[in-house]
């Protein structure tokens, strides 16, 4: 009985241990609901169902900005990135897909640079599209997704659920 008591008691110190080590303490991972991104112009009809946003458009697409908040320090370093990024999406057009890009910016003097990284759902399904995005790099000030929600196919709309992303914490 005493050496299953030892044995929990190491088991239990290891796991604080672990959960305090580098490999858990770094990462602080975040998730935005689609109801979080603004529209972008004109085109289609921002209809928000719950925490995702869908276009009830028939005629035209809608074009979303979702906003990734970075973790920043005093100085420049490794924290000033977000190691990857995924979008949920439900894609219900068989004719337009839904397309995402991640765009990170920075600003020196009068310039702005910028990168990027795009995927699409490439065709429709009643399943949902995890569309994943690479990480940024130190040297950006500021991440956002943006996404293009097809028009609506008869009375089957997309919808942009949410933006996932992982960054390193402080």
């Amino acid at each position: 009985m005493k050496s299953s008591k030892l044995v929990a008691g190491a088991a239990i110190a290891a796991g604080v241990l672990l959960l305090a080590g580098p490999a858990f303490s770094q990462f602080d991972g975040k998730t935005i609901p689609g109801a979080a991104c603004s529209k972008v112009g004109s085109g289609g009809s921002y209809d928000q169902w719950y925490g995702s946003v869908s276009n009830a458009s028939t005629a035209s697409d809608l074009l979303l900005t979702c906003p990734l908040v970075k973790n920043k320090k005093l100085t420049p370093g490794a924290t000033w990135h977000n190691e990857t990024t995924q979008v949920q999406v439900l894609d219900r057009n068989s004719t337009y897909d839904v397309e995402c890009t991640r765009r990170s910016e920075y600003y020196s003097g009068s310039s702005i640079f910028l990168d990027e990284d795009s995927a699409d759902t490439n065709g429709s399904s009643a399943n949902l599209f995890t569309l994943t995005f690479s990480e940024t790099d130190a040297v950006y000030d500021y991440d956002y997704v943006q996404c293009s929600i097809p028009r609506m196919q008869g009375t089957a709309r997309s919808h942009l659920l949410g933006v996932k992303y992982l960054g390193l914490g402080e």
